[in-house]
């Protein structure tokens, strides 16, 4: 089954091939009418994987190859295309009408796949999708797969002397391994590779034949009319074509529109310069001013000038091909009942696989938490925003951080128990460290500047794919040597167990709430990753080392957030940079209110960190959270 995937991929490049060979004969083009199916194919290669290292699993050995090679394949691409914003790219051709719908297809499957729930067939489909990119016959993948057994992790990989393409090829396959030690999962890896190929197979045929049939461009330009229609209708109600209401025809018949419209008076002339449609309707005080934008005015151009060609067989009509492929989506007629079981909450957005209803309990946790929060605002340190005066209070910040433990302003008498207790009690929390920011991994997001930023920080918090860096492998570590075992973090039986109150979840919950609406909550979660990055800076670190060290424990969590958080150039002085970002991208000097609600929006994120007493689900916040 595996070489019978691999023909179909020949088939494919040849396919390929023959198209790129006809759009260099083209001495014109639109993007569209020959669409570069290699660059995005091998531009969203990456979409699939951006999940599969988020907060639910980034403890997991498996999670860590995938951050791995999700920086591999981003590198791979940006080595091919340039150093583009590949998501932006992407994005913008989406919008483009005169981009073909198919296009997309597999873009939009690898995003759908990306928020899948970590099983072996997501794994399955996810490295079936990438052997079919990355390599060309069997015998290569066969070579490639013979050679990676001898590695141990991705990480060995990534450090070995090999290109980017050497070692996504070869990540690839050492993932295959893995996945094929697991029951049935040869068989997954051949279903999907024959589902994939028989897919690419049909997205290339129909843009075969999309192309050769909009020789002429009339496919494109009907996409464009029909692209209009809904705010044109009713401009031209007085106007015919042959006798036919020119609104009519275009609501209901645009094809027949195109028709009457390239033998009307409007496309009259040898050149577009002489059709009254250019020189006339659609040029600067033209009643059809700025109506199409230049890609779409060029079409027109070449549609109103290039001959059609002959009419072909009836089974080669255009009519065939779907141009627009139906997308069904579940359907959520039903109210959801709001979560009031804070365990049950957290449990669910460790395991559940339905976003719209996480996406709607999220929403209300977070509006609710946010609203508890803005209650303090009156702490705000200056109401006026600027760069500098964020700069001094940092400063000033950091420096009564340090000086309190330093000063000895910081006093513990805490016995053993005392000790384990504490840690045991942060476990929910600090086992999802980064959770907060764990989504700015997306494609949308993660080109970004301020993304770019925060996605290095959670990088770091995971272990930037080395399970011995792993912040929430680190802290289970610390547990397990104080002699307790916990249970897997998404599994039921944590968020059940006894070692916890009900109040250890609600941070953690927050966390995962605010970070599935990434846009949304931006200046609220920049203030929040602040907070974090900053709290126990210089001082907390320091007291936590010396309570471990009393009792015989390990203080690598707390040494390692000590030195990487530094105000100097580590994760806080970072999470400070995106905030001035932030503000010097929206901050308005005209409108000096505007500003202020922004700023003070950042501010309500930092305090969330700490909300009010009886913030929600009527526990109270305890003093571990405070900042």
């Amino acid at each position: 089954m595996l070489a019978t995937a691999f023909h179909r991929r020949e088939q494919e490049q040849e396919q390929e091939q023959e198209q790129e060979q006809e759009q260099e004969q083209e001495q014109e083009q639109i993007v569209g009418t020959k669409t570069n199916f290699h660059r995005f194919d091998l531009y969203s290669s990456s979409f699939a994987v951006s999940r599969c290292f988020d907060a639910r699993v980034s403890h997991h050995p498996s999670s860590c190859d995938y951050f791995i090679l999700y920086e591999q394949l981003r590198k791979s691409a940006q080595e091919e295309c340039g150093p583009h914003r590949v998501s932006k790219e992407i994005e913008e051709a989406a919008k483009d009408i005169t981009q073909f719908d198919e296009t997309f297809l597999i873009p939009a499957l690898r995003l759908a796949v990306a928020y899948m729930t970590s099983s072996m067939e997501k794994d399955a489909l996810i490295l079936a999708d990438l052997i079919l990119v990355y390599f060309n016959t069997f015998s290569e993948f066969s070579t490639c797969y013979q050679t990676s057994g001898k590695f141990c992790s991705a990480a060995e990989i990534d450090d070995s002397a090999q290109s980017t393409d050497e070692k996504i090829r070869n990540i690839i396959a050492f993932k295959v391994h893995k996945l094929i030690d697991q029951n049935d999962g040869i068989y997954a890896l051949q279903t999907m590779l024959l589902k994939l190929s028989d897919i690419r197979q049909t997205v290339l045929n129909n843009l075969a034949v999309l192309s050769h049939k909009n020789r002429d461009y009339r496919i494109t330009v009907e996409k464009i009319i029909a692209s209009k229609t809904a705010m044109a209708y009713g401009y031209h109600h007085t106007k015919r074509l042959n006798n036919c209401p020119f609104d009519e025809l275009m609501k209901s018949d645009p094809r027949a529109l195109m028709h009457l419209l390239k033998k009307s008076v409007w496309f009259r002339g040898k050149t577009p310069e002489r059709m009254p449609f250019f020189s006339q309707l659609t040029a600067f005080k033209g009643p059809m001013y700025k109506v199409f934008n230049d890609r779409e005015l060029l079409a027109i151009k070449h549609w109103a000038t290039v001959e059609p060609p002959p009419p072909q067989c009836a089974t080669d009509d255009i009519s065939n091909i779907a141009l627009s492929p139906p997308i069904t989506l579940p359907q959520h007629e039903q109210q959801y009942r709001r979560e009031t079981n804070i365990r049950n909450l957290f449990h669910q957005l460790m395991a559940s696989d339905d976003h719209d209803y996480l996406d709607w309990q999220s929403e209300k946790f977070t509006d609710a938490w946010l609203a508890r929060a803005r209650k303090k605002i009156s702490k705000i340190p200056f109401k006026n925003y600027s760069n500098d005066l964020l700069d001094k209070w940092f400063l000033a910040r950091a420096k009564t951080q340090a000086a309190d433990y330093s000063q000895g302003r910081m006093v513990s008498n805490k016995s053993k128990q005392e000790v384990i207790d504490e840690a045991v009690h942060l476990a929910p929390m600090i086992l999802l460290d980064g959770a907060w920011i764990n989504h700015y991994s997306s494609p949308p997001l993660i080109d970004d500047e301020i993304g770019s930023i925060l996605f290095d920080i959670y990088a770091d918090e995971i272990g930037n794919g080395h399970i011995e860096k792993n912040h929430p492998v680190i802290y289970r570590d610390l547990i397990y040597d104080m002699g307790i075992k916990l249970p897997d973090i998404s599994s039921e039986e944590f968020s059940a167990s006894a070692y916890f109150d009900d109040d250890d979840f609600l941070v953690p919950v927050f966390w995962l709430s605010i970070s599935r609406f990434p846009k949304k909550y931006l200046p609220e979660t920049l203030g929040l990753n602040l907070a974090m990055e900053l709290a126990g800076v210089g001082g907390a670190y320091k007291q936590a080392h010396d309570e471990l060290k009393q009792y015989g424990f390990n203080t690598s969590f707390v040494d390692l957030h000590n030195s990487i958080d530094n105000a100097a150039s580590g994760h806080s002085a970072n999470a400070l940079i995106a905030i001035k970002t932030y503000m010097n991208r929206y901050a308005n000097k005209e409108n000096l209110q505007l500003t202020k609600l922004v700023w003070e929006r950042v501010w309500t994120g930092y305090l969330s960190l700490a909300p009010s007493k009886n913030a929600l689900f009527s526990p109270l916040i305890s003093r571990k959270y405070h900042i």
